[in-house]
């Protein structure tokens, strides 16, 4: 039986039991228990649709039909401006860690529009400058040293910023990679 049927067959039943019912208090929870289940009847469909495409539907509702609005050229436009913000964004968190004077980013996206996985990142490089001076800062004249200087060992630290960066970008981090470029301080 389909959902129509049943629903007539539901409200055909329900308003002969209501109509077998004499008028007093017991008529009135009826009334109220039968509207209940009708609704409930009514709405089950909806149920079944959320339970079995959580949302899904709901794009498709929401969401226009975009893809032929985007020419060849606007694509390249708009994953040139993404891959832009992407590297911001990331440079902006990894300049925020200690000991890190500058920071350049450079990520590789998914650029298959037709992919599931359009956008997302499939590796970044990060290019990190070492300072005690933060590149934004007024600028900094090193000072004077006489005699050899040792150069530090950032190997944790490399290490510290490719697990941080993958953990809040939610990648694996083996498509994080960090080179050292140099250090200013």
């Amino acid at each position: 039986m389909t959902w129509i049927v049943r629903l007539l067959c539901l409200a055909i039943l329900l308003g002969i039991l209501y109509a077998l019912v004499p008028e007093g208090p017991l008529r009135a929870v009826l009334c109220c228990v039968m509207g209940l289940v009708l609704l409930v009847s009514i709405l089950r469909p909806v149920g079944n649709l959320l339970r079995d495409h959580p949302l899904t539907w709901l794009n498709s509702v929401m969401i226009e039909d975009t893809e032929n609005l985007y020419t060849d050229g606007n694509r390249d436009a708009v994953l040139t401006e993404y891959k832009g913000k992407c590297n911001q964004a990331i440079a902006a968190y990894v300049q925020e860690k200690e000991g890190v004077s500058r920071c350049r980013v450079d990520v590789l996206i998914d650029d298959n529009w037709d992919s599931a996985t359009f956008g997302s990142l499939q590796h970044v490089y990060l290019y990190i400058t070492f300072g005690k001076e933060k590149e934004n800062s007024p600028v900094w004249i090193p000072p004077i040293v006489i005699g050899s200087e040792s150069k530090p060992d950032y190997s944790t630290a490399i290490k510290e910023i490719q697990a941080a960066v993958s953990t809040w970008l939610q990648i694996n981090e083996k498509y994080v990679t960090v080179f050292e470029e140099g250090s200013n301080g």
